[in-house]
């Protein structure tokens, strides 16, 4: 645990950067042209408190584990209610050896951070279509792999 902390955020796309993604500050336009009268910054800094929780264990001869959960608070938030939500990233892989030639993996990867604005989507008619307003969501990244080891 760590009560003193950074954490910056850097966002090298000018596009993205100045819709504001990723809780960057976007871009200020000029309402008559539509003209970008500032670019949106690049970086975000953060000052805050940050936990880390790692679990390295093996559960059977034949399973392993690596986890690890980290919270992030940020304490100079310019919204004073954000003031209280917790960025949470938590990372998961299960390794598994079914003999000695194969072998697989499970990556789980989550995210879940206030500043980040997604909008919501649903699939209707096989295309993917905008139902919701941009807000914040949990974000999923998962993988399964199998690996083949041969000797020779």
């Amino acid at each position: 645990m760590s009560p003193a902390s950074g954490k910056f955020t850097l966002v090298f796309n000018e596009e993205l950067a100045d819709k504001g993604s990723y809780g960057v500050k976007p871009a200020e336009i000029d309402d008559n042209t539509g003209e970008v009268i500032k670019d949106g910054n690049k970086v975000k800094s953060e000052f805050g408190i940050n936990l880390v929780v790692n679990l390295t264990k093996q559960l059977n001869k034949n399973i392993n584990i690596n986890s690890i959960f980290n919270l992030y608070n940020n304490y100079l938030d310019d919204n004073l209610v954000n003031r209280w939500n917790m960025d949470i990233d938590w990372e998961t892989n299960l390794d598994f050896s079914i003999n000695e030639h194969v072998a697989t993996n499970l990556y789980v990867h989550m995210i879940y951070d206030h500043d980040v604005k997604i909008p919501e989507y649903e699939v209707v008619d096989g295309k993917k279509k905008k139902v919701g307003e941009y807000g914040p969501r949990l974000q999923i990244q998962e993988s399964f792999g199998i690996g083949l080891s041969l000797k020779f």
